[in-house]
């Protein structure tokens, strides 16, 4: 069950994935065993056939490097096309899931919470630093081969102190955790990402950022048109031009997806689910989910939750 503010823990988040990870696997930790406890650090392996994620939140950060195979993976309002040799930084409190494309997709994914890497770690200013910066920039990142291996080399470093735990690892592992932010940083700031090269791309961004903040508020294209400044015809012809869907689509889908998860993730009642996204009442919320899904929101959860 989830707390007041929706948020899953560590645990609570690997139980949800529990039945794609192995027992006693190969690399990383073993979520499955008697004795798991999180230490504000797991590292595990997802070698999944063809499997779909269902969305959730939870309050530590996760770094995916992809190995082998091709999803989508989605954050909040993102989508991102996810291939072989590539990595990403997920924020705490972002809403991720996923869905493989390849038969065979797998990933090592590094979940680490704030309190791990703050205590005794960073110097005072450089950890705020590093981590305002990986907030604003979520993108997933292509690796070059020199830089794909030095950081699989890291996370194997990883395993092999999660492994045999001898004495002092807790602060290596936060050293190696320093090493892979410095590194994805690099990456980032060599491919300019922080930058939008047009007005469109960055209205898009603008846009996005928006939904983000205000979905269950605001669920009309003219209210960000007017937060934004610009004319909502204006704003709807951006979006369709340079993301491929309505501009009412990204409303929509940002607010069906956090119906999912409430559904899936909480013992919320559909009234109180439907008055905390403000919707006029449990009908309009009913009408609404089942226009985007193709079932009832009760329907939706009992299905789903029996699996």
């Amino acid at each position: 069950m989830l707390r007041e503010d929706n948020i899953l823990n560590v645990e609570e988040a690997i139980n949800i994935y529990k039945h794609l990870l192995k027992p006693n696997p190969n690399f990383g930790t073993d979520v499955h065993h008697q004795d798991f406890i999180s230490e504000g650090i797991i590292l595990i392996e997802d070698a999944s056939t063809k499997s779909k994620g269902r969305p959730i939140r939870f309050d530590c950060y996760a770094l995916i490097l992809r190995l082998s195979g091709e999803s989508t993976r989605y954050v909040n309002q993102h989508s991102y096309e996810i291939k072989a040799h590539s990595i990403q930084l997920i924020n705490p409190r972002s809403l991720l899931s996923f869905e493989d494309i390849s038969e065979r997709a797998r990933s090592f994914v590094l979940l680490f919470d704030r309190a791990f890497i703050e205590e005794g770690n960073l110097e005072s200013g450089a950890l705020e630093e590093i981590v305002s910066f990986h907030k604003k920039r979520e993108d997933n990142i292509q690796l070059d081969g020199i830089r794909y291996s030095q950081i699989l080399s890291i996370y194997e470093q990883i395993n092999s102190e999660f492994r045999l735990k001898e004495s002092g690892y807790l602060k290596l592992l936060k050293s190696y955790i320093n090493q892979l932010l410095y590194l994805l940083k690099r990456e980032k700031e060599r491919l300019n990402l922080e930058k939008y090269g047009s007005r469109g791309e960055q209205l898009c961004a603008e846009y996005l950022s928006l939904i983000e903040l205000h979905f269950s508020e605001k669920k009309k294209v003219y209210e960000y048109a007017v937060m934004m400044g610009i004319s909502s015809n204006h704003l709807s012809e951006v979006i369709q031009e340079s993301l491929g869907e309505t501009a009412l689509f990204y409303i929509h889908q940002r607010l069906y997806k956090e119906m999912e998860y409430l559904l899936l993730n909480s013992a919320l009642s559909i009234k109180i689910i439907s008055d905390q996204l403000n919707f006029k009442n449990t009908s309009s919320f009913g009408r609404f989910f089942k226009q985007m899904s193709g079932v009832s929101p009760g329907m939706y959860r009992k299905r789903e939750q029996a699996f």
